[in-house]
């Protein structure tokens, strides 16, 4: 019968071995690029998460303040913050593809072979 690993750092050729490889040998080379695509993802989540408390505080102007300025103000400010998460979500997925053409049919055969 087969013995498989324990754990999934035991596989030779496993997935945390490629992951670990991949990071060495790429992510010295473009680790400028990574990090800009990193900021990128931070900065959208953020506006993400921003934007779900401007909501509410739209909402509470709305129906509890009944204040019209109030609302076309979070109203603009929610428009702004999505955005911006449009144009970092845009920056990190270009970002991302420039870095993957010269990792992919290269260092494929690479890691397949060895």
């Amino acid at each position: 019968m087969a013995e498989f690993p324990r754990k999934i750092t035991d596989a030779p050729y496993g997935a945390a071995v490629l992951s670990r490889r991949l990071g060495m040998e790429q992510g010295a080379a473009y680790w400028r690029r990574y990090l800009s695509a990193f900021v990128m993802m931070g900065v959208a989540a953020g506006a993400t998460s921003l934007s779900a408390y401007v909501l509410g505080e739209a909402i509470n102007n709305a129906y509890v303040d009944k204040n019209v300025p109030g609302i076309a103000l979070y109203s603009s400010i929610i428009f702004g913050l999505f955005l911006v998460r449009g144009f970092a979500i845009y920056g990190q997925t270009v970002t991302l593809s420039k870095i993957s053409p010269p990792s992919s049919p290269t260092t494929s055969a690479d890691y397949l072979a060895s």
